[in-house]
């Protein structure tokens, strides 16, 4: 109802036993040029000023699709199927001075190495290591107690 007031409009509201309710929403029409946010203001918002990070998962769709997600906010992702790559990009990435600022895990990994021993492995070669274990499976130990494996977060898919 506010927003229509604020526009200078009616509501109205017309209720008939049992068959339901009729509303109406009337708004004057204008000329006005509408009114936009500095664009300055979005790309304050969304800008991550071309940050790495790593994304692991098994499934090429999910690598895709957080990349894709990821790469429109302004990250730079490099992604992974297994522990095993993943472990070689991130130390690649630190010898060449490129390194990720967040590691995304996904904690089971079919036949491979998956999150938890990744973690391990990556702590091994950076202490300071950003990471956030994702699962598929709510009851996975990982999400629940995810400080307790070295995780900063746990994203539930």
């Amino acid at each position: 109802y506010s927003v229509v007031k604020k526009h200078g409009g009616l509501l109205q509201l017309e209720s008939t036993s049992p068959d339901g309710s009729t509303f109406a929403f009337y708004l004057p029409a204008t000329d006005a040029e509408p009114q936009l946010p500095e664009p300055t203001l979005a790309n304050e918002i969304f800008s991550f000023n071309h940050q790495r990070v790593l994304v692991m998962d098994d499934e090429a769709a999910i690598r895709d699709l957080t990349s894709e997600l990821l790469g429109t906010l302004g990250y730079k992702v490099t992604t992974a199927p297994d522990g095993a790559e993943a472990l070689k990009k991130y130390e690649l990435a630190m010898r060449t001075g490129e390194t990720f600022q967040a590691v995304i895990l996904d904690a089971t990994i079919r036949g491979g190495m998956g999150g938890v021993a990744t973690m391990e492995r990556l702590r091994d070669l950076d202490p300071n290591v950003t990471a956030i274990i994702c699962s598929g499976y709510s009851d996975d130990a990982a999400l629940a107690e995810f400080l307790a494996y070295g995780f900063r977060a746990a994203l539930p898919k």
